[in-house]
């Protein structure tokens, strides 16, 4: 799986902001459209535009791709949406 097909794909969701890290290449994915009191505003990390590499978020803690099982780039739009719709849903624990 390319991510520079990857990052062209994710442009594509509405709710979704691809940042770039600050002192690196790497971008990370920022659902726009999340609860406000939602902590966590990533729900993709880590891209490497030139490589293959980056993070999904699960229980808790980023994990690899790789470690997912992840395979195929509708896999990973399928994850983030969910995950997207999760960081909209979710309600303040207090």
């Amino acid at each position: 799986m390319d991510n520079s097909l990857l990052l062209e794909q994710l442009k594509k969701i509405d709710g979704l902001q691809l940042n770039p890290h600050k002192k690196s290449d790497l971008v990370n994915g920022e659902c726009t459209t999340r609860n406000s009191s939602s902590r966590r505003k990533n729900v993709i990390g880590d891209i490497n535009p030139n490589g293959r590499s980056f993070s999904l978020y699960k229980d808790g803690r980023w994990q690899s791709r790789k470690r997912l099982g992840i395979q195929t780039t509708d896999q990973v739009i399928d994850w983030v949406l969910k995950d997207m719709e999760h960081l909209k849903s979710k309600t303040s624990v207090k």
